[in-house]
C-alpha cells in the first residue's frame, strides 16, 4: 500500500523464488519484470506486509535439508524487487518440519500471527512475529553540562548556564515545577526511558533556576547548538547539544502454542477480525473442516478462546479460506465443497470473543470443479470479497467472483461476464454472502 503496488510470488521453477512487481493504475496492473531474488528452494509461502516497517515479510518452508520454516524481508525499488534473509526462523531448524504456512498482519499491534503444520508431529502451531524496538540517546546524568545560553555554531565558542545559573528564553513554565531533559533534549515535567537529567526549578514563565553555583563555562561546539537546549561535554571536552534519540528494531519470533495436537491439520488459512481483537484460523482437521479463534497477549503468547466445527461430514470442505467483511464485522469462509461435485460455496462466520456462530450455506457456483485453488481478498472501497479459482470445468481458466455479505454481484470469468440485477439478492434475516 505505500507504494501502490503488488508483489507476486513463483517458488517452484527451477526450485528458486522469483517475484513480479505489478503497478496498479485505476482498474489496469502494469507487470513489472519478472526477477529471481533467491536461490533458496521454497515451499508453502505466507507473505504479509508490514505497515510499520514498510516491507513485505515472507515466511516460508526451505524445501531440503531440515525442511524448517524461515523468514526473509522482500522490499521494492521502481518495479524490482529484492530479498533479504532474516536470521529469525520458524521451529526447530534440524527437527521441526513445516508445511501449510499461513500468516496475517495487526497493525494495532504491529505485530504478525504464523499459523503452519508441522510435519513430523503432526501438530498445529503457530507464533507471534514482531519487531523488538530500542530506543537510545547520546545524554546521559554523566555527561550533562548545563543549557545553552545562546545560539553557538559549529566550532564556534559559545556560553553555557551551568549548575547555579539561570536559562531563559523558555515559555509556558510553571513557577515552583521542576523540570528535566529527556533523551531527545526536549525539557518537560519528566524524563524518559533513554535519557533523564534534572535541569532545576522555573522561577517565572521563561526562566529555569538551575540548581546552585551560579556560573557561565565557556567552550567549543562540536556542531551547532540551539539557546535553551541541554548540553553535555565530550571526552575531548567540546560541547554537545543531545540528538534526537535513536531507535533500532529487531524482528523476533514469540514462542510456539500447539493449537492442535497428534492430528492431521491442512488447508490452513487465517485473517484478522477487528471487530472482537481476534484471529481467525480455518484448516482440515483429518479432512474435517474446523475453525479455531486465537488471542494474542502482551507477552507474544497465542491462546485458543474458540474451536468450532464447520462441518461433521468428512471431505465436506476442501481448499478452505477466510477473510474479513470490515464493513459489516463478519468473516467470510469460502470452500471446495468436495461431497458436491466440487462445487464453489461460502458461509458467513460471526466472531465472538469466545464463540463462532455459522450461517448456512451458500452456493457460488454450482458447476462441478468450479472450487479449485480457491482464494479471497476483501475490496475495502468498495466493500466486496473477490473470490478467485481455477475453474476447472471451463478449461482452468482463472475465474473471479466478486459479491458482498449484502447486496449484488457481478461474476467475471475470463471467457463470459454478467451481471444480475439487485432483485437477485436474497433477503434474509441474517446476513448472507450474495452470489449469483
Amino acid at each position: 500500500p505505500d507504494n501502490n503496488k503488488w508483489i507476486l510470488f513463483k517458488a517452484n521453477t527451477g526450485n528458486v523464488l522469483r517475484a513480479n512487481v505489478l503497478t496498479v493504475s485505476g482498474d489496469t496492473f502494469t507487470s513489472g519484470t519478472v526477477t529471481q531474488i533467491s536461490s533458496k528452494y521454497m515451499r508453502w509461502l505466507a507473505p504479509y506486509y508490514d505497515t510499520e516497517q514498510n516491507k513485505t515479510v515472507l515466511v516460508y518452508q526451505l524445501n531440503s535439508g531440515t525442511y524448517h520454516g524461515e523468514i526473509g524481508f522482500v522490499t521494492i525499488s521502481e518495479t524490482t524487487p529484492s530479498f533479504t534473509a532474516s536470521s529469525t526462523t520458524v521451529g526447530n531448524q534440524t527437527a521441526t518440519r513445516l508445511m501449510h504456512n499461513a500468516a496475517v498482519y495487526n497493525p494495532d499491534t504491529k505485530s504478525a500471527i504464523v499459523v503452519n503444520a508441522d510435519w513430523t508431529t503432526p501438530s498445529l502451531y503457530s507464533y507471534v512475529l514482531y519487531y523488538v524496538v530500542t530506543t537510545s540517546s547520546n545524554l546521559n546524568n554523566g555527561n550533562y553540562l548545563g543549557i545553552a545560553a545562546e545560539a553557538i555554531s559549529d566550532t564556534a565558542t559559545g556560553k553555557i548556564n551551568v549548575i547555579g545559573g539561570t536559562s531563559t528564553g523558555h515559555s509556558s513554565l510553571t513557577i515552583g515545577n521542576h523540570y528535566f531533559t529527556n533523551g531527545a533534549g526536549t525539557i518537560g515535567l519528566t524524563g524518559s526511558s533513554t535519557g533523564e537529567q534534572y535541569l532545576g526549578k522555573a522561577i517565572s514563565a521563561t526562566e529555569i533556576q538551575l540548581l546552585e553555583n551560579e556560573g557561565y563555562l565557556y567552550g567549543t561546539a562540536e556542531g551547532a547548538v540551539t539557546a535553551g537546549k541541554p548540553v553535555f561535554v565530550e571526552a575531548d571536552g567540546d560541547f554537545l547539544m543531545p540528538v534526537s534519540t535513536t531507535t533500532t528494531y529487531t524482528h523476533s519470533k514469540g514462542s510456539a502454542t500447539e493449537l492442535l495436537a497428534g492430528d492431521s491439520a491442512d488447508r490452513i488459512s487465517i485473517t484478522y477480525d477487528a471487530n472482537v481483537d481476534r484471529f481467525v484460523m480455518a484448516y482440515l482437521d483429518n479432512n474435517v473442516p474446523q475453525v479455531k479463534v486465537v488471542s494474542v497477549g502482551s507477552d507474544n503468547a497465542v491462546a485458543v478462546t474458540a474451536t468450532q466445527t464447520i462441518s461433521s461430514t468428512t471431505d465436506d470442505c476442501k481448499k478452505v479460506v477466510v477473510e474479513y467483511d470490515v464493513t459489516n464485522q463478519k468473516v467470510l469462509y469460502v470452500y471446495n465443497a468436495d461431497q458436491n461435485g466440487s462445487d464453489l460455496r461460502c458461509r458467513v462466520l460471526t466472531i465472538g470473543a469466545s464463540s463462532v456462530t455459522v450461517g448456512s450455506e451458500v452456493v457460488i457456483d454450482d458447476s462441478s470443479s468450479t472450487g479449485t485453488d480457491v482464494n479471497v481478498a476483501y475490496d475495502t472501497t468498495n466493500s466486496k470479497f473477490v473470490v478467485y479459482t481455477r475453474d476447472q470445468s471451463n478449461s482452468s481458466y482463472p475465474t473471479a467472483y466478486v459479491g458482498s455479505i449484502s447486496g449484488p454481484i457481478t461474476t467475471h470469468r475470463s471467457t463470459r461476464s454478467c451481471s444480475l440485477p439487485e432483485s437477485c439478492s436474497r433477503p434474509s434475516s441474517t446476513p448472507q454472502p450474495t452470489w449469483p
